[in-house]
């Protein structure tokens, strides 16, 4: 479980952790080698997969609007649960994948009868407010 300040993102499958950087490059006229310099850490990138499984449409609607109402620019306390320290981050770019059989029921996990909509989004590290 990931919490994001008091909102518990369902069954998180991955956890990918990019450090962003941004270079400057500059041609010397002349030279065999270009200039570079790292202009910026952007800081780490958090990219979250899981899935939103209930067993009610209305349910996964509400579960979708509410990890879009976390969009606000606000940054929240991002607690990982795996050990290491809480951070920092503000929540960018959710997606959610629904396909035409997700929304019947028993269609692909019969014996469930859940709704399955995987989804994934991005935390950004910021210093702390």
């Amino acid at each position: 479980m990931v919490l994001f300040g008091t909102f518990a993102f369902p069954h998180v499958l991955e956890i990918q952790v990019t450090e962003a950087h941004e270079e400057i490059e500059k041609v010397i006229p002349y030279a065999n080698v270009s200039y570079r310099a790292d202009k910026a850490d952007l800081g780490r990138a958090f990219q979250l997969s899981g899935e939103i499984r209930e067993t009610d449409a209305d349910a996964v609607r509400v579960k979708i609007d509410e990890i879009r109402a976390l969009v606000n620019g606000v940054a929240q306390t991002v607690d990982l649960e795996d050990g290491t320290a809480t951070f920092s981050a503000i929540l960018t770019d959710p997606e959610q994948t629904i396909q035409n059989e997700d929304w019947i029921p028993n269609a692909t996990y019969p014996a469930t009868g859940d709704f399955r909509v995987p989804y994934s989004v991005t935390l950004l590290e910021v210093a702390a407010p």
